[in-house]
């Protein structure tokens, strides 16, 4: 490992932490409104069975967070996906995704 060259590592880190600790508010609240839901209305229709309900509330308080967290921009959000594709050795997707990006890869 190479030494580090940046002098303001600490300032990097806060920068991070406050990143992270902005979006597990909003994972905090959406969590909150999804899981009451889930339970109250999705569990007793059917739609979602009680072993399931617990990752089903999160995977979807997950994507209403990050939409919000990315302020629903549609870059930075098709961006996020090709990233989770790719993460997920699902290469050809992520490249379809990729071709609609600004930037690319």
């Amino acid at each position: 490992m190479s030494a580090i060259k940046n002098p303001d590592v600490p300032g990097c880190v806060a920068d991070a932490m406050a990143e992270l600790s902005q979006f597990l508010g909003i994972l905090h609240k959406r969590l909150g409104n999804q899981l009451p839901y889930d339970i109250l209305t999705n569990l007793p229709s059917g739609i979602i069975q009680r072993d399931t309900l617990a990752k089903h509330s999160l995977r979807l308080a997950l994507v209403a967070a990050l939409g919000e967290y990315l302020q629903w921009d549609a870059e930075q959000i098709t961006r996020f996906s090709a990233e989770l594709l790719e993460d997920s050795n699902l290469h050809y997707l992520a490249g379809l995704l990729w071709e609609h990006t600004n930037a690319g890869q």
